[in-house]
């Protein structure tokens, strides 16, 4: 798994390497070339990805990204008490299907989100209103389709550390229907994982899928229907909708720091787990019955 994640990321698109990305991440992608297979590209992982300190201005951001990779850690801890090899499927989930359901690797829709998030984050810095809105709408799309893979590895891990049994259904449900299972298994929007009930936008993610959202610039609104409800009109606020894709631009990275982290904490020595973050080794290492 090591060696292959490695190649992964190093040919997350050869247009890295290419430059056709931007000269830093055709620098990062040289980098990650020369890096040794194993924990070592996890620790880089860790210190090009996490920084718990303020991005774009905005420190709040970084902190809700800390928490989404928080959950994925926790999840994996407390469902490899139970259930091992259904711990090891959530790390192996960026390179692997889950076993025996196939397409459920969430490598393409990681990519897509990340190559989604870098149009976003270069539309913003030329204010311009029309090239903005629709990157954002990609990202918004791109976060949600990650979140619905995302999910069936979730609901399938928490179940497994509830000590509860499960389906692997669940990843033919749709994402609304996923969202609502796990909704109800941690508790929603007054549960610990609150933060991806709070993400997860089925209908808005509908909406960008079949065309039917509009930005309403005199109201500063953003207006749609459910691509399969279109009897029903949405409106939401669009400073709000901004703020989802921007939130929604740092998940690639945060996801990549879980699976890093947990896999240095795992199999690297004393001096490697050093470099996680205290809070992730602290967390990581609590046992079940203390959360």
């Amino acid at each position: 798994m090591d060696e292959e994640l490695k190649r992964r990321l190093i040919q997350i698109d050869r247009m890295s390497v290419d430059g056709k990305l931007g000269e830093d991440i055709q620098k990062s992608a040289h980098e990650y070339q020369q890096i040794p297979s194993g924990t070592p590209v996890f620790l880089r992982i860790i210190r090009d990805f996490y920084q718990l300190k303020e991005i774009d201005g905005d420190k709040q951001i970084q902190q809700i990204a800390d928490l989404f990779l928080q959950l994925i850690i926790v999840i994996y801890r407390d469902c490899k008490q139970k259930d091992a090899s259904i711990a090891r499927s959530i790390v192996n989930s960026f390179v692997k299907d889950f076993p025996g359901i196939e397409g459920t690797c969430l490598f393409s829709k990681w990519d897509s989100l990340g190559k989604a998030a870098l149009a976003y984050k270069a539309a913003l810095a030329t204010n311009h209103i029309i090239l903005v809105w629709q990157q954002a709408k990609d990202v918004v799309l791109a976060y949600n389709e990650f979140l619905d893979g995302l999910l069936g590895f979730l609901i399938i891990g928490w179940r497994c550390a509830l000590g509860k049994c499960y389906s692997t259904n669940i990843f033919k449900n749709a994402y609304g229907a996923k969202l609502n299972v796990f909704s109800q298994l941690t508790g929603g929007e007054d549960g610990p994982f609150y933060l991806i009930c709070r993400l997860g936008k089925p209908h808005l993610r509908n909406a960008i899928a079949h065309g039917s959202i509009w930005l309403d610039a005199d109201e500063n609104k953003v207006r749609f229907k459910d691509g399969r409800e279109t009897k029903t009109n949405y409106e939401m606020d669009l400073v709000e909708f901004v703020s989802l894709a921007t939130i929604g631009s740092h998940l690639p990275q945060a996801y990549l720091v879980a699976i890093a982290s947990i896999m240095v904490l795992e199999v690297g020595s004393t001096a490697e787990t050093a470099h996680v973050p205290v809070h992730l080794r602290n967390m990581f290492s609590r046992r079940a019955s203390e959360r």
